[in-house]
């Protein structure tokens, strides 16, 4: 079976749709700060108070290296698929769902389809969780399969 992670920022209902597709499919959800709290003993404000942003990180890296297999896709114009996971060392997933997300809302935005899309988001992704320091992703387009061209 396949796992479905839901990303995005802060409040955009990540918990509330997984909680219905997981009634509507029958499939277990696993919300990843209610699990870390649970193995911590701990609530996550009281995790970050006590041991610190980079402990509460490295519990998201283990229980995401022992989920993640890679990202499923799906539309409403029928177009779905799976992107595969790549094989890195993960050091810190901080800002990976964001570039993710930014990866694909940049391939969609230049006329990419989804699947393009989702591996542009892989790629940005990746380029984040393989430092613990604070990054942002920088590619230029072409290097991401974008047909055009920018001056330094």
């Amino acid at each position: 079976m396949k796992t479905l992670f839901f990303i995005g920022f802060m409040g955009v209902g990540k918990t509330s749709v997984s909680a219905a597709l997981g009634r509507m499919l029958k499939l277990p959800v696993i919300e990843m700060d209610q699990q870390i709290a649970r193995q911590e003993g701990m609530t996550i404000p009281e995790i970050f108070a006590q041991k610190g942003e980079g402990h509460f990180r490295r519990c998201e890296t283990a229980l995401l290296e022992g989920l993640a297999d890679g990202a499923v896709y799906a539309n409403l114009h029928g177009e779905s698929g799976y992107c595969p996971a790549r094989k890195l060392e993960v050091k810190d997933t901080t800002g990976a769902g964001d570039a993710f997300c930014a990866g694909a809302a940049i391939g969609l935005t230049y006329g990419k389809g989804l699947k393009e899309a989702c591996e542009i988001g892989a790629m940005l992704a990746a380029s984040v969780i393989v430092t613990s320091e604070s990054v942002c992703p920088r590619f230029r387009p072409r290097e991401l399969g974008l047909d055009m061209d920018v001056e330094d």
